[in-house]
């Protein structure tokens, strides 16, 4: 009898044990409440591993350290298409991973997208812990890689801005701004009090010869449009 229970003593001990570890592992930080649901969780899903996934436009790499002098991997995007290397393990204990995107030759660097978006550069820290401070299981990170758009303004008086990338151009100026590959983008021509628009033109135009005041392409390569304007005799 006295046997039988410090077995199931035992069993109980180890079973809150593995809990405790678990819980542990799963979570930075834990509230009363918080450890009744990852008690939950780690009994019917578990904790495993946490996963980084890299996604992106156009063509580049994006190499992966665990910090400015370690480098763990690299990931290749070719066309918007990943490689192997682009999918990565690593386990809660490790410091945040340092990303770092370089674009392949003939494109530019436009952003991030997914947990990166608010990093403004090149480089982008994943963490592997949320806002909250909780672990989280799977991450994934979006590259962003395109094209220059750039906009000549000629002629008379007049505006032209873009539904992305932040063009807000006046005549006489010139503006550029980076798009992802494959991103649709609308130009907006606006005549000031005394000019009239009158076309789109330029060889590496997608709407060259167009008349009209609002026009729409794709990004495949870097484009130049010059926006014409002309002053009311």
């Amino acid at each position: 009898m006295i046997f039988q229970k410090f077995i199931r003593f035992s069993a109980i001990g180890i079973f809150f044990t593995t809990i405790i570890s678990a819980l542990a592992g799963c979570t930075a930080k834990q509230s009363a409440g918080a450890a009744l649901f990852f008690t939950v969780f780690v009994l019917l899903g578990g904790c495993g591993n946490l996963s980084l996934s890299i996604e992106g436009t156009g063509s580049g790499t994006v190499s992966i350290n665990q910090d400015s002098n370690t480098k763990i991997q690299d990931c290749k995007i070719t066309n918007g298409i990943v490689d192997d290397g682009c999918f990565f393990k690593f386990s809660r204990s490790e410091a945040p991973l340092l990303l770092t995107a370089t674009p392949a030759a003939g494109f530019v660097f436009v952003g991030w997208s997914g947990v990166c978006a608010s990093f403004p550069s090149a480089s982008c820290n994943v963490s592997a812990m949320d806002d909250e401070g909780f672990f989280v299981k799977e991450t994934l990170v979006q590259v962003l890689f395109g094209y220059t758009l750039t906009v000549d303004m000629e002629g008379g008086n007049g505006t032209v801005t873009s539904n992305i990338g932040g063009i807000n151009c006046l005549t006489p100026n010139t503006c550029s701004a980076p798009i992802a590959a494959g991103q649709s983008v609308t130009l907006t021509a606006s005549a000031s009090v005394g000019s009239i628009f009158n076309s789109w033109t330029g060889p590496t135009c997608p709407v060259d010869g167009n008349i009209n005041t609002v026009v729409s392409f794709t990004m495949n390569d870097h484009v130049t449009c010059d926006a014409n304007f002309s002053f009311i005799p």
